[in-house]
């Protein structure tokens, strides 16, 4: 009976907690850390909720490249796959968990940073979505490297 109580609690445990990339820091936030290509996935509306990323055209996702020399690099797709907006923001500066000096789009505190999740949210409510998508206002974006 013991050893039955034993297997359980071990399997409740290694399937039963398992790691939210969306709530949990693996990474310092570093220019180094943010560096990569990152794909939109989710918006984060005013009241918390989030809703998924819709891409509007099914073979380029839409994405933003962040340098490690500073630079923000995003571009948007129209559904017919044409380049919706392409950008760059040249030069942000990193305060902390803090990137600012950029496009609004990006000005926020990274709240989320692991190899495959980038979490950033605005201290308010923006309406600052430059893609054929309009999401109104919202309080932060989740992209993925994937």
């Amino acid at each position: 009976m013991k050893n039955l109580i034993l297997l359980i609690t071990v399997l409740f445990l290694t399937f039963g907690c398992s790691k939210d990339d969306e709530g949990v820091s693996d990474l310092e936030v570093t220019k180094s850390n943010l560096k990569g290509k990152w794909y939109y996935s989710k918006i984060i509306l005013e009241d918390g909720n989030k809703i998924a990323y819709s891409e509007a055209c099914n073979s380029n996702r839409d994405y933003i490249e962040i340098g490690e020399s500073g630079t923000i690099d995003f571009s948007v797709f129209y559904a017919n796959c044409s380049i919706y907006t392409q950008q760059a923001c040249s030069d942000f500066l990193l305060n902390g968990s803090q990137i600012l000096n950029c496009d609004a789009k990006y000005n926020g505190v990274v709240s989320v940073l692991t190899t495959n999740s980038l979490r950033i949210d605005f201290e308010t409510a923006q309406n600052v979505w430059y893609s054929p998508n309009n999401y109104g206002n919202f309080k932060g974006v989740i992209l993925t490297r994937n």
